[in-house]
């Protein structure tokens, strides 16, 4: 394991930055002509960083240059680059302080293979992230300056993860530019801005698509759109998933129609409203939307804990649903269900429509462990069966049971419940598998937060 140092104004050349152990003192004791004046000089050292090798930065650092910056890392193991404190160089930064690099001329930031800590990218132009590569940023910042840029990766096999990490736009048309396959994944920190982003993840998602996972990030420096592809027939794959972000309150979550079924956006406890952010629920995908409405409940579920809200999933089909290609989605919130012998075992769900439905129209699939093997998985579907158990395209569907009990605010027309019993075949209790499932087209039905197992 080998130590490279770097601070602006150093002039080690060669091998002269690099130790074969961790050195101790300041960067003062160390001495210029022992460290390098920027990180790329570092890892063209005459004997370049290997896995598990340190590039060790001031946290005072703070380089500028007109050229683009180019930082490659160790291909499958990386190499770490960390901000450390100017006056104890063996430890992690402990200033508010991060180590900077700025690029001032229209050249591109280009990064492979990063596992960086501590450190800020300064950047004029794009942001390009090579293909078949893997970075890892912790505690970091990646600023872009200037408007009409993009966070660029449509290479193939790319994945790029923040953790507890900021990325700061400053102009509105700047955009994270997504293909290729890429993984984008943030865990913490913002994505902020001065002046309000417009789109966020946008391109076609051709080459593969993308996926996108936003976990406890705070987004309320999109003012437009978080995601705005821009087609919705020539782009492939796209997946994205949040929870837990803060939005701006003028926020467009998905501005398209999927038009196929290998996309989906999933926005759950995602809001500008601290008294709302509890029971957030936002789908696009094939075939419609579904939403959380707390104008229309069923009046014997549970309220919230903290807004005291009770809410229903509005489901709105377009005209793509259908038998052979439904909207879908898993239960949002699910509970424990004593389904084992003796207990309750069957578990009731409850809607309203102003469209009379069949057990066709909406129908719901369960799976849940076997009772005695709770290692194999029984499988129910409240639609019509075959056979085998499972949905039977050719049967004629039939009325949804009404709900006789239940009373709603703001329920519609007609009034149903769907069963789903499992005493035919007895199970272990559980948090069962539940997945709703939506044919028809053109379509607005409101299910209820909870379900009654009896």
């Amino acid at each position: 394991m080998a130590y490279y140092y770097v601070k602006n104004g150093g002039t080690a050349t060669g091998d002269a930055g690099r130790y074969a152990s961790q050195q101790t003192g300041s960067f003062a004791t160390l001495g210029a002509a022992n460290y390098y004046d920027n990180i790329t000089s570092a890892i063209a050292a005459t004997t370049s960083p290997v896995a598990s090798d340190f590039i060790n930065v001031s946290d005072l650092h703070a380089f500028s240059t007109a050229s683009s910056i180019t930082l490659t890392g160790a291909s499958v193991n990386p190499f770490f680059i960390v901000a450390v404190d100017d006056a104890n160089i063996d430890a992690a930064r402990t200033s508010g302080n991060r180590a900077t690099e700025t690029m001032t001329g229209a050249g591109d930031l280009i990064f492979t293979n990063l596992m960086i800590s501590g450190v800020s990218l300064v950047v004029e132009d794009n942001i390009t992230l090579n293909s078949s590569s893997q970075s890892y940023f912790v505690d970091s910042k990646v600023t872009s300056v200037n408007s009409g840029n993009s966070f660029l990766s449509i290479s193939d096999d790319v994945v790029w993860t923040l953790v507890n990490s900021d990325i700061h736009i400053n102009g509105a048309t700047t955009l994270m530019w997504m293909g290729g396959g890429t993984n984008f994944n943030m865990s913490g920190g913002s994505i902020s801005s001065t002046v309000g982003i417009n789109n966020l993840f946008g391109n076609d998602a051709l080459g593969g698509g993308f996926s996108v996972n936003l976990d406890g990030v705070d987004l309320s420096g999109v003012t437009g759109n978080i995601l705005a592809v821009g087609s919705s027939v020539g782009d492939d794959h796209i997946e994205l998933r949040a929870d837990m972000c803060k939005l701006d309150a003028g926020v467009v979550l998905v501005s398209e129609v999927f038009r196929q079924s290998n996309k989906r956006a999933l926005f759950t406890r995602c809001s500008d409203s601290s008294s709302a952010a509890e029971y957030q629920y936002h789908l696009t995908a094939f075939g419609g939307d579904v939403d959380d409405d707390s104008a229309i409940y069923r009046n014997e579920s549970p309220s919230f804990a903290d807004s005291g809200q009770k809410i229903s999933y509005q489901i709105v089909t377009n005209s793509d649903a259908s038998l052979g290609s439904p909207l879908w989605f898993d239960m949002p919130l699910n509970k424990w269900s004593p389904l084992s012998v003796g207990a309750t075992d069957t578990l009731r769900f409850y809607l309203t429509s102003n469209t009379a439905l069949t057990d066709k129209d909406i129908y719901i699939e369960i799976s849940y462990p076997d009772g005695t093997n709770k290692q194999t998985p029984n499988f129910l579907t409240s639609a019509p069966a075959t056979v085998g158990g499972t949905l039977d395209l050719m049967a004629t569907g039939t009325t949804l049971t009404t709900d006789a009990t239940s009373t709603w605010t703001g329920g519609l027309t007609n009034k149903y419940q769907i069963d789903l019993d499992t005493s035919s075949d007895d199970g272990a209790d559980t948090y069962p598998i539940i997945k709703v499932y939506i044919t028809k087209p053109s379509v607005t039905i409101n299910l209820a937060m909870d379900f009654t197992p009896l």
